[in-house]
């Protein structure tokens, strides 16, 4: 295991390593321009909904959430979320922290990267999987409803695995950080 310094530049390298990855994306930023969901998107809240439209906390994770959400022109996505979680002494490395009181955190973030596409009509962005902190994950196609209304983003999950034959789904609002 990794002490979490190194894991966080590894993270940084290896976003940057996918940004440079030949044949990866698929337009070009100049064959992409306008793309609605091009920016960065911070948190503002998460729930599931259930069917009679109850809101409970994200997939029973308590909040506050925290997360980011980026979309390239390029076509590359990295979604990062966290749920409310403990703290660790910062000079305890991670790879030190018995396994019993890690498994924890595992189950209070969510972080995954890859491409996306849009059918901007349908209000419809799939992230296609590439990797993911979930072993699940790579290889899926996460189908996502999406509206802008100003600087908030809505997500709202479809039929995947976030979504129960009961119809509950996820909703996530974002907003564009401007600099």
């Amino acid at each position: 295991m990794m002490d979490r310094r190194v894991f966080g530049s590894a993270m940084f390298g290896g976003m940057a390593g996918l940004l440079a990855t030949p044949g990866l994306a698929a337009p070009t930023a100049a064959s992409a321009p306008g793309l609605p969901l091009v920016g960065v998107w911070r948190l503002l809240d998460a729930a599931t909904v259930l069917a009679d439209g109850r809101e409970l906390d994200l997939d029973g994770r308590k909040g506050p959430y925290k997360g980011t959400i980026i979309y390239t022109p390029e076509r590359i996505v990295a979604v990062q979320i966290a749920s409310a979680r403990a703290t660790l002494d910062p000079a305890t490395p991670f790879d030190r922290v018995p396994d019993a009181q890690r498994l924890p955190f595992l189950d209070t973030y969510e972080a995954y990267f890859g491409t996306y596409d849009v059918d901007e009509a349908a209000g419809i962005v799939r992230h296609h999987c590439e990797a993911s902190l979930d072993p699940t994950g790579p290889g899926l196609v996460y189908e996502r409803r999406f509206s802008i209304s100003g600087d908030i983003l809505t997500i709202r999950t479809t039929a995947d695995k976030n979504v129960s034959a009961d119809g509950h789904y996820n909703r996530l609002h974002w907003k564009r950080v401007r600099i």
